[in-house]
C-alpha cells in the first residue's frame, strides 16, 4: 500500500470509534487496522478419551509411593554418593512415568472442560468473527463462572494471555524507508532519544486515522493461549 492509498472506510471508523473510548492504547487501536492478525481457521477439535491410568502409570504411582517414602536426600550442599545418586535416579525415572500417566488423565478433564467452555460461549453469542482460536479450535473466550459448581471450594475458569499489540522502533523507522510515512511523521510519534511514544503515537493517529492500516504493519502482536485454571470458587 502505498502513502496516497486511502484505508477503507469502514476501518477507519473503527479507528476513529477505538481512539474515543477511554483509557484507549496505541494496541487497542492498531488491532482493528490489522483484525486479520487475529484469526485462526477453526480446527477440527478434539473430544476427551478415557481418563483412566495404564497400567504403567499404576504401577509407577504405587512404586513411587513406597520409594518416597524411604528416600534421603542430602540435608546440606554436598557431593552425593554413587548409592545415593542410583537411589534418586530409580525414583526420578518412576515420578516421570507416574506424572506421565496423570498428565494424560488431567488433559482428557481439560479437553472436556474446553469443549464445555466453547459451548458455553456459542450458547451466549460469545464466539465472533473477530474471534480467535488456539491451535486445536478451541475459541480463545474468558469463562470464569459456567464451569462453577455451588458448594465446592474450588472451581475451573478458562482464563485468556498475550495477544499484545507493539509497536518497535524499528519497525516504525522501516515504513520510514519503504516511504509509507514521511520522515515528520516518525518524529512526530517519537521522542528526541528515539523511542515510540504512546501519547504521541495517539496523537498522530487522531489527526491521521486513515493511515492506521499503514502504521499497523510495523506492529508485532503476541501469541494469545487461553488456559484453565483451578481458581476459589467465591
Amino acid at each position: 500500500m502505498s502513502e496516497s492509498e486511502i484505508v477503507p472506510t469502514s476501518t477507519v471508523t473503527n479507528v476513529r470509534k477505538a481512539l474515543a473510548k477511554p483509557k484507549v492504547t496505541v494496541g487497542d487501536v492498531l488491532k482493528v487496522a490489522r483484525p486479520e492478525a487475529y484469526k485462526l481457521e477453526l480446527a477440527e477439535t478434539p473430544l476427551p478419551q478415557d481418563p483412566a491410568l495404564n497400567e504403567e502409570a499404576w504401577d509407577a504411582i504405587e512404586q513411587v509411593a513406597g520409594l518416597l517414602g524411604s528416600l534421603e536426600l542430602p540435608d546440606r550442599r554436598r557431593q552425593m554418593t554413587k548409592g545415593e545418586r542410583e537411589e534418586i535416579t530409580r525414583v526420578y525415572e518412576k515420578l516421570q512415568k507416574a506424572m506421565e500417566g496423570l498428565t494424560r488423565s488431567r488433559d482428557q478433564i481439560k479437553i472436556a472442560a474446553f469443549n464445555h467452555a466453547d459451548a458455553e460461549a456459542a450458547a451466549q453469542g460469545k464466539i465472533t468473527a473477530e474471534t480467535q482460536f488456539t491451535r486445536e479450535g478451541w475459541a480463545i473466550v474468558e469463562d470464569k463462572t459456567s464451569m462453577a459448581v455451588e458448594g465446592l471450594d474450588k472451581k475451573l475458569t478458562r482464563e485468556v494471555s498475550g495477544g499484545k499489540v507493539t509497536l518497535p522502533l524499528e519497525n516504525l523507522q522501516l515504513l520510514v524507508e519503504d516511504e509509507k510515512i514521511a520522515q515528520q511523521d516518525f518524529y512526530a510519534m517519537t521522542r528526541q532519544i528515539r523511542v515510540v511514544d504512546e501519547d504521541r503515537v495517539l496523537a498522530w493517529l487522531r489527526k491521521n486515522p486513515e493511515k492506521a492500516e499503514v502504521l499497523a504493519e510495523a506492529t508485532e502482536i503476541g501469541k494469545s493461549t487461553a488456559s484453565f485454571w483451578l481458581r476459589d470458587n467465591k
